[in-house]
This record gives structure tokens, sequence and C-alpha cells, in this order.
């Protein structure tokens, strides 16, 4: 076999491979063999026609097409090890050059590569500022709007009032008047002057516009949507509203009292909710610390690095952020398609300014820290594996999914078992990487293990086989949860 070896740009090799020419006569014949075991031929049982015959009757570029399948099958793995090519996604076979002798041409997807710059270097201090008094008053204030009520009052409108309203739209864009609706009722909540108000219906700035109003309070408003705006029926459209207040409400706020808290389980003082919330918004903000955190440090990382990948692997990477994307939507009785409608977006606008950055980011960074793994020499003891899975399982549990799986006999349950104990290994080794990246962004001394061990031997699917699944029942834990 004499293969030439062509580099592209793209991690991408072509192979144009030459073979022998007995090779294709013999994957003729064979082909021929085939065709005639699947195909009547005038005066043959199947399967016992002469080569001649089926060349005859089927045609030499038939058998010639289903031969040279059979040989590219062949040759493929053969090619590929000769040449000590890892592929990272399957070939293909780009142009069938000659048949005498036979000669073919392939581009190979190279395997992901990353050559990691001086990462030891990067310094990014890890500064978590916690969770204050004012942070933790400002969540028990949000427990308490959500158990708020609405008490009408006979006085002008202040910040934080709640108004019932009727409002009628005229669209007067073209100098004349042609109404979009009439009489519809809407309730609003006047906003405070430090609120973000790009999204307040029906234009930002509404609600202060009826600042010291009282019930009966008429008045017409105009207002100029820009072109870029995201209703599509609005888009640059002048439109005037004429509004009457029917009620001024004031916002009345529960206690927070014993009473009040057991809305959020069983607690019995305030101040045992209180640490409670505490608790969640310390986690909750930790967690978005973190977050941005290590992207910082990650980003730092990939300045230096050299990544290199085929193209079809960023293209898996875009179908599974876009699975994502749509199995996440069918939580919401959702698809794809009214998503997109709602947006007034494309589907190949959403694929090229939104998938596709996602999936190149998310591609990147576990690029980055498989070879942060291999560089630091990081290794997941079984102990960490069970510990991990465990973890895993009990979050998975309570979802309807895992229960529906776990019903499941055979094949299912152990893909499911697998798919958890990856899982597993996946977060156990990304709680190490991320370990040993905060370490060195902060310039901080190695500790090591104190039960080093058994490294050498961890699996993931054998921790997943000491720790099975099994059904159980779940309760819910009352805490009070921030939506």
């Amino acid at each position: 076999m004499k293969i030439q070896t062509e580099a592209r740009e793209d991690h991408q090799i072509k192979l144009i491979v030459e073979v022998e020419q007995e090779l294709l006569d013999r994957k003729m014949h064979k082909a021929a063999r085939h065709i005639s075991e699947h195909n009547k031929f005038p005066g043959f049982r199947p399967g016992k026609a002469p080569y001649d015959i089926v060349l005859r009757y089927a045609g030499e570029e038939r058998v010639q097409q289903e031969a040279i399948e059979m040989l590219v099958e062949e040759i493929y793995p053969e090619m590929l090890k000769q040449e000590n090519i890892e592929p990272g996604a399957m070939g293909t076979l780009e142009d069938v050059i000659s048949t005498n002798p036979p000669k073919f041409s392939f581009i190979i997807p190279l395997k992901p590569s990353v050559t990691l710059g001086d990462y030891k270097a990067v310094r990014v201090p890890y500064v978590y500022p916690g969770v204050s008094d004012k942070d933790v008053q400002a969540a028990v204030e949000r427990f308490r709007s959500s158990y708020a009520t609405y008490e009408p009052v006979d006085r002008a409108a202040v910040e934080d009032d709640i108004l019932s309203i009727t409002y009628s739209a005229v669209d007067i864009t073209a100098g004349g008047e042609e109404a979009i609706f009439a009489d519809r009722p809407l309730q609003i909540r006047i906003q405070k002057s430090d609120e973000e108000r790009e999204a307040e219906h029906p234009f930002p700035g509404f609600s202060r516009k009826f600042l010291k109003a009282k019930a009966g309070f008429e008045t017409d408003l105009e207002y100029d949507y820009p072109a870029d705006y995201l209703r599509q029926d609005l888009k640059g459209k002048k439109v005037r509203y004429h509004v009457k207040v029917d009620a001024v409400k004031q916002i009345v706020l529960p206690e927070v009292n014993e009473a009040f808290i057991q809305n959020f389980g069983d607690f019995h003082t305030v101040e045992d909710f209180t640490a409670e919330v505490r608790k969640q918004l310390d986690a909750n903000n930790q967690a978005e610390y973190d977050y941005e955190y290590f992207k910082q440090v990650i980003d730092s990382i990939k300045a230096t690095a050299t990544i290199q990948y085929p193209p079809q692997v960023l293209d898996q990477e875009k179908e599974e952020v876009l699975h994502n994307i749509e199995h996440d939507l069918s939580h919401q009785r959702m698809d794809l398609e009214a998503y997109l409608k709602v947006r007034h977006q494309s589907v190949d606008e959403f694929l090229e300014k939104e998938v596709t950055p996602a999936a190149k980011e998310r591609l990147e960074r576990t690029l980055i820290l498989n070879e942060l793994a291999r560089a630091e020499k990081i290794e997941l003891t079984n102990d960490e594996l069970q510990a991990s899975y465990m973890e895993t399982l009990n979050e998975m549990a309570g979802t309807p999914e895992f229960q529906r799986l776990q019903k499941k006999k055979g094949p299912q349950q152990n893909e499911m078992v697998n798919a958890i104990a990856m899982e597993a290994a996946s977060r156990a080794m990304n709680k190490r990487v991320y370990a040993a990246m905060k370490r060195i962004a902060n310039n901080e001394p190695e500790v090591l293990p104190e039960q080093p061990g058994a490294a050498e031997t961890a699996d993931p699917a054998a921790a997943a086989e000491e720790v099975k699944p099994k059904p159980r029942k779940t309760k819910k834990a009352e805490t009070p949860q921030e939506g």
C-alpha cells in the first residue's frame, strides 16, 4: 500500500492511497457474488451466476462501485495504522482517482490537540466576597413579596404601588390613525427610579408616568419604538396610548414571624429560617462566582494555548448543544420552531449567533480541562468515583426521567447506570482540575492527597457496579427557594 499525505489547514489530513490491482480484482469478484445472491439472473440459481453474466446484466459500474466500498472498508483501518493516525471523527472518501491502478483520496479529521502555554504563570486571585446581612435581608424581602397582598387606597400613586388600568393603542406612524387594540385591562407596578426598565411593558418608563395619579386619571402617551425592537409588530412604529387609571393599590407585605416561615418549611424560629436563607444564598452566590472565576482562568490559559480540532468535532458539539436546548424547551412544552418564532429569529441566525459560539466555547473549555488533567497528572481514586457516583445518583433520583428509567429492565437500565457512572467520573475529574487551576492561579503550594493508592485502578464502570441504583422513595426538602 502506497500512501501520500498532504496536511490541511483545518486540522485534517489528505491521504492519497494506491493499492495493488489484484485487491480490487478480488473485490470485483466478491461484489459480483454478493449481487448474484440478492438478484435473479436468467438460467441461474441465486448466487450461482458467473462473473461475466453478472457484469453483463448488472453492469460493470455497479459491480465496481460495490467492490470499491468493500475495498475501502478493508484498507481504511490499515492505512490509519500504517500512518499512525488517530482520527478525531470518521474520515471520508473524497475521490476515486483511478481504478487501474486502484487509487483513492481520503480526508481524515485529526484528533483535537492542545498545546498549553505557560499556564502555571496565570494569576487570577480568588476573592469570594461571601454574603452580607444586606443580601440576606434583600432575599427575605423577596420571599415576603411572593406572599404580598394588594389593598386599594384613596390617594395619589407612589413608587411600588400597583395600578389597575385600561388602555388602548393607535398606530400613528404615517400621520394617520390605525387602531391596534382598544380597552384592554392591565395591572402594572410603578417601578423605582433605579430599576432597569428596558423590558417594561408596553415601553420603558411607562409606569413612572403615573406617579401621583389617582383613580379616574386619564392621559395620552406617545412612544417611538426603535427599528430593532424585540416585537416584530412594533418595530419602528410610533404608537399613541390612551390610558385610564381604574384603581390604585398599595402592596402589603406579611410580617416575618413563625406563621410566615412555615410557608417554606418546618422551621421552629425566624433565626432558623434566616440561617437557611443565608446558607442557600451563599451556595448560589458562590456557584455564580466560581463560574465566572473559572471562566476567567480558562480564558487566561486559552490565551497562550494552541487549540486545534477539525470542523467535524465542532459540528458534533453543535448538535449536542442544540439537543440540550431542545430538551430544555420540551420541559416548557415548547419546540425549537415555536421558540424561534417568539424571538423572531430564523434557524440559521440562531445557529450562527448562539449555538455555534456556545459549542465552540464548550468544546475548547473541555479540551483545555482535559489537557490540564494530563499535564497535572490528575487521576481519580475509586473512593472519589464512588462518592461522585452516589452524589450524582441522589441528584437524579427525584427526576421523572430517572424514575421512568428505574422501571425499565435489562439493557435500558444498564445504559442508565453507565450514563450516571460517566457523568459522575466527569464531575469528579472536573472538580480535581478546577482545584488545581485555583491553586495555580493563586500561586499556592500543591497539597498531596492523604490516601494515594487506588488511582491506577479507578474505573467509572467498576465504581458503578459496586454502587447500583436501588429504587427508593425520596422526600423533597422543604427549604426556601428563591425563584
